[in-house]
């Protein structure tokens, strides 16, 4: 199946500067015997200079040849697929290809039969392979997230779905790369400012790049005789004068960095996409020349104007009935976003807008929008009073640090809701309690949020992160069953937590370290899939229950100055391998017997209050003992059986290790 993508002088041009023009990445057992086969030869056919890696994966990580094609290429082409994630390879790539798109690569994905929502929030087989590869990089989780972000970052880009043997160009409105023949494409070559001088009413396409900035000197009439063209791609291309015409039959035009405003005879009714990153164009006077023309046009589905640094004001009247997605990413002299008349748009980005104040009522009440970016706002007080949207999945508030309150988003689909370091943030509005969509909810260093919902219904939530909310003096009941990770790192006035969370059968990470003021936990707690708790620091806690955690991995209570007594129980823990209670020095009540079969390390390091220790079952295999710092008396016999598998032993200034513990070990 032939791709959109034409043959002729175009790309042959690009040899001068890139190695390759498209570099493709993706799963071999998935497509290379198919699609991704077939897409090649057709690119070859072209005259397309393409990279296909036809080497099997042999080695954890890609080779330094791999990196250079993919920095070398203009076009990386990704062809997500069902196993995609479960390859390293794959991933590694795709983070190379990201970091080369900052650099003026253009990325395009292809979704093979997968959904690209499947990719971008990482369900169905995405989350499956994730999940592996947390697993097998347990020891190097930042690696895992930096593969989350790029596969989110990568989904959401303009691409093809491909189902069943049909692209669908329309559902990712890829007119937008759809090159009509003839085209006309230059990596600057001498010839390339003839060839604009010259013009032609055949050309249909220009894309002008460099790998670097340049500037030339274009003729302001230069695209005077090119009244068919559509696509007009420009980058790392600066021009020293002004133009005075541009076709009004463009349907794209994306110019980074265009140094002036647009020709005022200009008409871009046609226009589908307008990409204008970086550049410094004065909408005002734009709207004037051609009488708020960009207010009305009712065809454009996606617009850019992300790094206008120096834009302050967008049209006051805007009827973009088609548009999609909006970027005004870093626009940081915008005040104030306008209704935008945009009924059908699904993405919309301010992230770092540092000087918005306020949001029109309006956007509220946007029932298609999906995705919306306020990170980094640090004006924003107040968003829309009355909010309705329905279709919203995810909404990011990250450094909103002038926010103090949380309305109702009427946001019943809502996913994904960011609020770190919100330090402002006093309330949560109590319907967000209700939001049963709810996955993954982040408050961490909202250090004033005092009032959560009264009532947490939330059952689809996997992840709530309130780590630094140091004001929160008490978590509610969480009705919450499919919870999985529970951060509540530094909330240091936590008094109590509410019985409810005792029964999450499903929490496997709950993290409570420097809770300290934190005194008692659940009377009754059955956590049977908890894997790691951490209570280090919780300097108020006196006593630890019986979690009811049979496959309870590592238990960290580091500091915890005042607990005297561990439940019985932890001694029977069998999947138990990380023991950490170092600097417990009231700890006087230890199980009497250790059954630890799985136990690596434990370490009882200045447990000053200890004198006995405890009973070893005869199974333990532990490689790491800690005792150091302790007034232990009493050594028994089975002490052997840890000693016989050591591979470090730590007595720093134990007073007491005596002649008994010579005679145990048979080796000292």
């Amino acid at each position: 199946m032939a791709f959109p993508i034409n043959q002729g002088d175009s790309f042959s041009s690009f040899t001068h500067w890139w190695n390759y023009d498209v570099f493709l990445n993706f799963r071999g057992e998935d497509t290379r015997n198919g699609f991704t086969g077939h897409l090649y030869h057709d690119l070859c056919d072209k005259c397309i200079k393409t990279f296909i890696d036809n080497d099997f994966q042999i080695e954890e990580e890609i080779s330094e040849e791999l990196l250079k094609a993919i920095r070398s290429s203009k076009i990386s082409i990704i062809i997500f697929s069902q196993n995609y994630a479960f390859s390293t390879w794959c991933l590694d790539k795709l983070v190379e290809i990201l970091n080369c798109k900052q650099n003026g690569q253009l990325v395009l994905p292809v979704f093979y039969k997968v959904d690209p929502s499947e990719v971008r929030k990482q369900d169905g087989n995405f989350k499956v392979a994730l999940t592996e590869q947390e697993i097998k990089f347990k020891n190097n989780i930042e690696k895992v997230q930096r593969w989350k972000a790029t596969l989110k970052e990568a989904a959401s880009l303009s691409g093809w779905h491909y189902e069943d043997g049909i692209l669908d160009e329309n559902a990712l409105s890829l007119q937008k790369y759809n090159m009509v023949e003839p085209t006309w494409s230059s990596s600057l070559s001498t010839r390339s400012n003839s060839c604009l001088h010259m013009g032609s009413d055949k050309i249909r396409s220009i894309m002008w790049c460099s790998p670097n900035p340049i500037t030339v000197q274009l003729h302001a009439k230069a695209f005077k005789k090119m009244e068919n063209l559509k696509f007009l791609m420009v980058h790392n291309v600066l021009i020293s004068k002004e133009l005075n015409y541009l076709p009004n039959e463009l349907k794209l035009l994306e110019w980074h960095e265009y140094p002036f405003s647009l020709p005022s005879n200009y008409c871009p009714q046609q226009l589908v996409v307008l990409e204008m990153p970086r550049s410094c164009i004065r909408l005002e006077k734009l709207f004037m020349q051609v009488h708020e023309a960009i207010g009305s046009l009712d065809k454009l589905k996606h617009w850019t104007l992300s790094n206008c640094k120096k834009l302050q004001i967008l049209p006051s009247t805007l009827r973009l009935k088609s548009l999609e997605d909006i970027n005004l990413c870093d626009c940081v002299s915008l005040e104030k976003l306008p209704d935008l008349g945009a009924p059908n748009l699904e993405e919309l980005n301010m992230k770092n807008c540092e000087n918005l104040i306020e949001v029109h009522e309006a956007i509220g009440s946007l029932d298609k929008l999906k995705h919306w970016t306020l990170s980094n706002c640090k004006k924003l007080q107040i968003l829309p009073s009355t909010l309705r949207l329905k279709s919203l999945e995810d909404i990011n508030l990250c450094d909103c640090v002038s926010l103090e309150k949380l309305p109702d988003l009427g946001a019943p689909n809502l996913e994904e809701l960011n609020m770190k370091n919100c330090e402002n943030l006093i309330e949560v509005h109590e319907a967000i309690g209700s939001l049963d969509k709810l996955k993954r909810w982040t408050l961490q260093y909202c250090k004033k949020l005092q009032i959560l919902p009264s009532t947490l219904r939330l059952k689809s939530v996997e992840d709530i992160h309130l780590g630094g909310c140091v004001s929160l003096e008490k978590l509610p009941g969480l009705g919450a069953p499919n919870l999985k990770y529970l951060n509540m790192f530094g909330c240091e006035n936590l008094i109590e937590v509410h019985e409810a969370i005792g029964s999450l059968d499903k929490l496997k990470h709950w993290t409570l370290s420097y809770c300290k003021k934190l005194q008692i936990l659940p009377s009754t707690l059955r956590l049977k899939s908890l894997k790691d708790i951490n209570l280090c620091d919780c300097v108020s806690l006196e006593k630890l229950p019986d979690l009811g955690a049979p496959n309870l991995e590592k238990l960290i209570m580091e500091n915890c100055e005042n607990l005297i007594e561990v439940h019985e129980a932890f001694g029977s823990l069998d999947k138990l391998k990380w023991c950490i209670l170092r600097g417990c020095k009231k700890l006087q009540v230890l199980p009497s017997t250790l059954s630890l079969k799985s136990l690596e390390f434990i370490s009882l390091c200045g447990c000053v209050s200890l004198e006995k220790f405890l009973n070893i079952h005869p199974e333990i295999k532990c490689g790491r003992l800690n005792f150091g710092d302790n007034n232990i008396r009493e050594w028994l016999l089975s002490l052997k059986y840890l000693i016989s598998g050591l591979t470090q032993l730590s007595l720093d200034n134990c007073q007491n290790v005596g002649d008994s513990l010579v005679s145990i070990s048979g080796y000292i």
